[in-house]
């Protein structure tokens, strides 16, 4: 792949981590959203991550993560077109 489309790629990456870990606490705008926010991390994980758990855990995705999960719930799902292609 070129450093060109590397680059890109890498940005939109970049981007959509800024994003993501942004999006949680922007709506924690009162008391009764952070109430909501503890819940729904208790129900699913068990437990309640701080905002630095959270934005670590968003940092360590890679590419190759992505890909797998991808692989595994839409690959799977007769959505093999060119999967491989667009990825790459």
């Amino acid at each position: 792949m070129d450093a060109h489309v590397h680059r890109a790629k890498g940005g939109r990456g970049r981007r959509a981590k800024s994003q993501l870990k942004a999006s949680p606490f922007l709506s924690l705008d009162g008391t009764s959203a952070i109430a909501e926010d503890i819940g729904r991390q208790v129900v699913a994980s068990g437990r309640r991550f701080t905002p630095k758990q959270i934005e670590n855990t968003i940092e360590a995705v890679t590419v190759d993560e992505i890909k797998r999960v991808a692989q595994k719930y839409f690959v799977g799902q007769g959505r093999e077109s060119n999967f491989h292609t667009r990825c790459s």
